[in-house]
């Protein structure tokens, strides 16, 4: 078993380990830090004595991290986050001058109902502040919450949990979409239709069923599915070119309709409504910055804004 020397653990050490992580090379590892190169490999070597591991190996492609260097990555960022965000004076954030990095998880289409507008609201108010979109499947988008991994979601979340707080931003309801030259969905389709026709279901990662469907079992029918996709966009190009069948989101109709021929009708039966919300882990609740930033989304996008709620 590795044995760690923790007694006279000089903090400095994990923004070396940090920066070799970053940069893989001695030299640009000690620039960044306004460290001479004999004084960044010193603490180096104090840091593979400290974890009982060389950490770092030069190869031709640089300082390539060990296995266990790898393993300590993510902790070690964590834990620097965490003293940073303890350190730093946040009583304030002034967007004019902001200059700050803001880690977002949308799905595709919340790319594209969302970031448009967005950035045009940056570009005159926060010029300065940037933000980085990802994606994740949705069941593990509270583990990337809670691990600081991002700032915050928006999307259809799961059900909210203690230590996390959401906002309705806002509802939506399911339509039928098919593509323009569909043969046989003129009109608006009747239920028999709908269930004669061939399917393609949008099945986003991390969330196995679909409310489509669940409507529909709840009535004891079902419809054919044909294709499914995980992305929405994924079905304009095969909404185009066949004569499949979408249930989607209206939203996501909006978005899908200037750029491909399509038509839109209502469901022949009651419509599944879907609930956006931005979602966030307690401890960047009183964050000046995500303070500001989420109030910018609701004001944009939340017609009738809720009251933030949070589970005990």
């Amino acid at each position: 078993m590795r044995t760690v020397q923790y007694e006279n653990t000089d903090l400095n050490l994990l923004l070396v380990f940090e920066a070799l992580m970053a940069e893989r090379n001695v030299t640009s590892a000690a620039h960044a830090l306004g460290l001479t190169q004999p004084t960044l490999s010193h603490a180096l070597n104090r840091l593979r004595k400290m974890c009982a591991d060389e950490l770092f190996v030069r190869t031709s492609r640089g300082m390539q991290p060990t296995a266990h260097a790898q393993e300590m990555a993510e902790p070690v960022r964590a834990a620097l986050e965490l003293i940073r965000g303890t350190l730093e004076r946040r009583d304030s954030f002034e967007p004019s001058q902001a200059r700050r990095l803001f880690k977002v998880l949308l799905t595709d289409i919340g790319t594209v109902n969302f970031l448009p507008a967005l950035i045009a609201h940056l570009q005159v108010h926060a010029p300065d502040v940037q933000l980085e979109t990802v994606q994740w499947p949705i069941d593990q988008y509270k583990t990337a919450l809670q691990e600081g991994a991002v700032d915050l979601a928006i999307g259809q979340m799961p059900p909210i949990e203690a230590g996390f707080y959401q906002q309705r931003i806002f509802e939506d309801e399911f339509v039928c979409v098919v593509g323009a030259d569909h043969p046989r969905i003129r009109d608006k389709p009747t239920l028999e239709q709908y269930l004669h026709e061939r399917h393609v279901r949008v099945s986003l990662p991390g969330r196995p069923y679909s409310a489509v469907d669940e409507a529909l079992s709840d009535m004891n029918c079902s419809r054919q599915v044909m294709v499914t996709v995980s992305q929405y966009l994924a079905l304009l190009p095969i909404l185009s070119a066949t004569h499949l069948v979408a249930a989607v989101p209206y939203r996501v109709y909006l978005a899908m309709r200037g750029s491909g021929n399509i038509r839109m009708y209502p469901l022949p039966y009651p419509a599944p409504r879907v609930v956006v919300r931005q979602f966030w882990h307690a401890r960047k609740h009183a964050d000046p910055g995500l303070v500001w930033l989420r109030g910018v989304i609701s004001e944009l996008f939340a017609p009738e804004p809720e009251a933030i709620s949070s589970a005990v």
